[in-house]
């Protein structure tokens, strides 16, 4: 009979008992694939399983929050033995406060809190229930605060319940616990590795059974994007954005649906990195994934694997890493000769370390490229870019303006087009050949599109009705002091946008009426535009407005006073260069902020104390500000934690 599987669990765990953990791992993979277990739970004992877990919950070595992790398949007993360790009668002896709430493949993270509530409020009333999520997980955050508390979530399906809640959970280096029953497999793996990774240093070969019982439980269209890894140097941290750009570009994202290839490449990657197979390396301010990273060992046992399995990187060719022929170094730079026919059939050419006079004409001629990256002093792309009928991204730094042919509208399997830098414009578009017909070319899967001026975009949007991420760099002012821009009404999906005037206007000016901005847009950049401080409200008014970013010389004079505007969505907040001294704001201007950045902003006197009272509030960062703002951020840091609320971390560091 098979035996029955022991819990594995976050946290520190004992090297000696690494080796039981995988074994028995082992076998829940085999009771996944080959039994027939009932969904009943089953009637086993936990006598060994209690005694390991019980030291793990009680433990006094980590004061720490701890999550620790029960997980097998239904039917395994994964309720019953978070059941007798939930009613232990140590358990209740050394929490202050227990919880417990099945959260079930289907679950409401309302119902969630006030579930947990419930357990030790007397008085949680049908009034609870007029309380929005934010209220409830206020509310549970301050009753947990400083306390020693276990939180049981049984039956989770998935871990993302736990991103959504865990902001809720103080940590407050009690010895609190939370405990999870949890039926994914994937978990499992995921922390093995984890787990495997502080112990590879060691003896690493032991090791490559386990990373090899992980990669095995992929699924399949997963094993080509983890081995792709092997096509990076050591240590190498891979842009997220150009990962997913790459597995696209190879072929490795199939459509799912109606959604974006890129939506379910960014899903792939958190699998990924949800089973510690990769390592995040950087977050952005909006807590997404910027950079990642391999193990030195598992890009090892990507190299093994993709030879194994025949998976090559001939189709890539990536200067940073010196993977391409001499001879094409050499044309690129010098002029030499080029054998066009032997790489006829590359998909990736990225070159963009190499710096050469002007955008290579030859490239045009590899017609099955899907990627193409190049720096040059002069980038501009040829009328017979089009030739590239293939081509999904188009990434080009260049030291001049360039100015990008009307034939790209030809191009209907194009991407992203991420021009770097400059004020750059876009060749008229006409009424194009398109399959034998004269219409108006529709870039349908066409989303972003960077560092162009707006002059040159007046007549294109409507043919890019699926545009994510704009980025306009040019004159933005009106004679008369009006921020203006190209119509946007087309570009429904638009989510983020730059604005970055090159336009001299000596007074203050006034902002565009907030209906000219796309309804979905999510993250807003201003850069020396100008404006009075007292016209941010409008900006209050787009509806999923998350990120606001405010450069220099956005917003001009002395005084920010946010008054009544309510920025409801907004999680990030930056202010950089600016030459404001005063800001003036209250708790309810910003109730769902997550992070403030304030950057060299050198005539501010003060970070306004009242932003230390959102409940939200992760991170406030200072650098090269005032001292006396320096110090105010420091004492809001202080303030807090002499209310018991130690969540708020501040990074401050003055202009000395």
């Amino acid at each position: 009979m098979m035996r029955s599987p022991v819990s594995e669990f976050w946290g520190s765990e004992l090297k000696t008992r690494l080796d039981k953990m995988i074994v028995i791992c082992e076998q829940l993979c085999n009771i996944r694939y080959h039994s027939d277990v009932e969904e009943e739970e089953a009637v086993v004992e936990f006598d060994e399983e209690v005694e390991i877990l019980l030291d793990q919950l009680t433990g006094t070595s980590t004061k720490q929050l701890q999550i620790i992790s029960i997980t097998g398949m239904a039917g395994l007993g994964k309720t019953s033995l978070a059941r007798k360790l939930y009613d232990h009668g140590l358990i209740k002896y050394m929490f202050d406060f227990r919880a417990w709430t099945c959260v079930s493949q289907s679950y409401i993270n309302k119902d969630l809190l006030i579930s947990i509530l419930s357990c030790f409020m007397d008085d949680c009333t049908n009034e609870y229930h007029q309380l929005s999520q934010q209220q409830l997980g206020e509310m549970l955050y301050r009753k947990l605060k400083g306390r020693k508390y276990l939180v049981v979530l049984d039956d989770i399906w998935d871990c993302r319940v736990w991103n959504d809640l865990q902001i809720y959970f103080p940590d407050d280096k009690t010895g609190s616990r939370v405990l999870f029953a949890s039926r994914d497999i994937d978990m499992s793996l995921h922390q093995i590795a984890a787990s495997l990774r502080s112990f590879m240093v060691s003896d690493p070969r032991q090791y490559i059974d386990s990373l090899a019982l992980s990669y095995n439980h992929l699924p399949p269209h997963l094993r080509p994007c983890f081995c792709f890894f092997g096509a990076f140097p050591e240590d190498y941290e891979v842009p997220v954005t150009k990962l997913i750009w790459l597995w696209i570009a190879q072929g490795f994202i199939h459509e799912t649906g109606s959604r974006m290839l890129e939506d379910v490449a960014e899903e792939c990657l958190m699998v990924l990195i949800k089973r510690s197979l990769l390592m995040t390396s950087r977050i952005k301010s909006d807590n997404q994934v910027k950079t990642c990273r391999i193990h030195d060992l598992l890009r090892d046992f990507c190299l093994r694997k993709a030879e194994e399995e025949n998976f090559l990187y001939r189709d890539v060719m990536f200067s940073s890493m010196l993977c391409f022929p001499l001879e094409v170094e050499r044309f690129l730079q010098d002029g030499g000769f080029f054998h066009i026919n032997t790489y006829k059939f590359l998909k990736i050419l990225d070159v963009e370390s190499i710096r050469i006079s002007m955008f290579p004409l030859e490239a045009v001629q590899m017609v099955n490229l899907r990627y193409l990256a190049i720096q040059a002093n002069d980038g501009s792309p040829h009328a017979s870019i089009s030739n590239l009928v293939y081509l999904q991204m188009l990434i080009i730094s260049s030291r001049k303006n360039i100015v990008v042919p009307k034939t790209i509208w030809n191009m209907v399997n194009l991407r992203h087009l991420y021009i770097k830098s400059g004020e750059n414009l876009m060749d008229e578009p006409r009424d194009l050949q398109v399959t034998g017909c004269t219409c108006p070319s529709v870039l349908a899967s066409f989303q972003t599109l960077s560092q162009v001026s707006p002059q040159s975009c007046h007549n294109i949007f409507s043919r890019t009705p699926n545009l994510r991420k704009l980025g306009f760099c040019g004159p933005l002012i009106s004679s008369l002091g009006d921020l203006e821009f190209p119509n946007l009404g087309s570009l429904a999906h638009l989510q983020k946008l730059k604005l970055l005037n090159t336009f001299p206007y000596r007074n203050v000016t006034r902002p565009c009426n907030p209906i000219m901005f796309p309804e979905k847009l999510k993250k807003l950049t201003l850069s020396n535009t100008g404006m009075d401080w007292k016209e941010m409200w409008t900006f209050a008014w787009l509806p999923n407005l998350e990120v606001l970013k405010l450069k220099f010389q956005s917003c001009i004079g002395e005084r920010w006073e946010t008054g009544d505007a309510e920025f409801g969505r907004l999680k990030v907040l930056k202010l950089h260069d600016l030459d404001v001294k005063k800001w003036v704001c209250l708790r309810d201007n910003f109730p769902r902020l997550q992070r403030l950045v304030v950057r060299r902003c050198l005539q501010l006197e003060n970070i306004p104390a009242t932003l230390g009272k959102i409940f939200t509030l992760e991170v406030i960062e200072v650098n090269g500000c005032s001292l006396s703002a320096y110090k105010s951020a420091m004492e809001i840091q202080k303030e807090q934690e002499c209310e018991g609320n130690y969540f708020l971390k501040v990074h401050a560091k003055p202009n000395f």
